[in-house]
């Protein structure tokens, strides 16, 4: 079965900027994710879809845009295809928003085959050691090095890491992946990546702790052209 993997929409995340007196229309960014979440299903074709974690933006409430667009977004989506939604950290009361035929897993993640999915944000349970890649968003990985003229651009992140740096006393390595954003209105400033990004991700965090434990990786720019490898990795996380 073809699944389309999608990570971080922050729908609804123009309300802070209305919030604060910004003038815009407060509905057209969200659309405008959506639309293009239409285009790369049609292209893709996948049976099914697995969203990654937080597709409302707010954390603690739900807003206006967000009842607004996110029900019908899934409606929409599980109307024709099998959905997962993995929660994220955003995803509070997520369950309000969702239609009765979209599966709700736990923050946990869900595997499918020898693949982990989870939004990135908590550690997998050692129960999942069984895995032999897994699959994150909530980084939301950008290329933050300004003499590159592909700086602040979306990317991937690639590693094969030592398994023992997730699940403690496993042994051989386990391919891990950092899907970006597919909300391209929200890009990380570089000062907020600097002091927030490595503490974002306890799983990145333990997966890059030492040298020894990255045998190998890659970063990709969304095009798929690779960008660099391991020596890359400090203006990506």
């Amino acid at each position: 079965m073809k699944y389309l993997v999608i990570s971080d929409l922050h729908l609804g995340f123009e309300y802070n900027l209305v919030e604060k007196g910004i003038q815009i229309n407060s509905k057209f960014f969200t659309q405008e994710i959506v639309s293009e979440v239409d285009a790369i299903i049609r292209s893709f074709k996948p049976q099914g879809i697995i969203l990654l974690g937080d597709i409302k933006d707010s954390i603690v409430n739900i807003n206006s845009i967000e009842w607004y667009h996110i029900p019908r977004f899934l409606k929409d989506l599980s109307n024709n295809y099998l959905v997962y939604l993995i929660p994220g950290n955003h995803d509070v009361k997520i369950e309000s928003l969702s239609p009765a035929d979209v599966s709700i897993a736990s923050p946990t993640g869900i595997t499918i085959g020898d693949t982990l999915f989870l939004h990135g944000h908590t550690m997998p349970s050692s129960r999942k050691s069984a895995v032999n890649k897994i699959v994150m968003g909530h980084l939301h990985p950008v290329l933050n090095k300004p003499d590159s003229n592909l700086n602040g651009e979306r990317v991937w992140i690639f590693l094969k890491v030592k398994k023992s740096a997730i699940f403690r006393n496993e042994e051989g390595y386990l391919d891990l992946v950092t899907v970006p954003s597919i909300n391209r209105f929200i890009i990380p400033s570089n000062d907020f990546r600097k002091s927030a990004t490595v503490s974002m991700s306890p799983i990145i965090r333990n997966a890059t702790k030492s040298s020894d434990y990255v045998k190998q990786a890659f970063v990709v720019c969304l095009d798929g052209y690779v960008l660099g490898d391991e020596r890359l990795l400090p203006f990506v996380i």
